[in-house]
């Protein structure tokens, strides 16, 4: 890995662990509080759909953050950057919640939801996922003519409102 790469994974690494000490220190004997770090990166192992807009900010897996970069102390690593629910390093406590909304035609048909997590002090409990309703569907169309023509026809007959591709 290239030095610039590495050089920021031990800053950012760095600076979780500074967020951490610092909240531990402020939580003092208040163990019952959790301790949640976020973030809007690209973890190694992410997954991302063709034509979603997220960009790799770095080529390949250069400077991609491990879960082990976010501090044990977190009870809980809240992550955006990524539209595809998923968690990190296998982790119930780092996850990507995903965008609430399709963001591109390559997540039409792509459940999408809510995390909701719950403590029991500042032990995580448990993580429920919460669909979040389509208000506005997106329908890729492609084909030959007569299959767009039919698809497009279908859409009207069917009065089924769409944002096309």
């Amino acid at each position: 890995m290239e030095e610039k790469g590495l050089n920021l994974i031990e800053g950012l690494s760095n600076h979780y662990k500074e967020v951490a000490d610092l909240a531990t220190e402020l939580r003092g004997d208040k163990t019952n509080v959790p301790i949640i770090g976020m973030g809007h990166l690209f973890a190694t192992g992410g997954r991302s759909v063709d034509g979603d807009g997220v960009r790799e900010l770095y080529v390949g897996t250069l400077a991609h953050i491990g879960a082990e970069a976010f501090p044990k102390e977190f009870d809980y690593t809240a992550l955006g950057h990524l539209h595809i629910s998923q968690r990190v390093g296998k982790l119930d406590n780092i996850r990507y919640s995903g965008s609430p909304i399709p963001m591109g035609f390559g997540e039409a048909g792509q459940d999408k939801i809510v995390i909701v997590t719950n403590f029991n002090g500042s032990k995580l409990g448990v993580i429920d996922e919460v669909k979040v309703p389509v208000f506005q569907a997106l329908e890729l169309i492609k084909g030959d003519f007569e299959s767009i023509r039919s698809d497009i026809s279908r859409l009207v007959k069917d009065d089924y409102s769409v944002w096309k591709n």
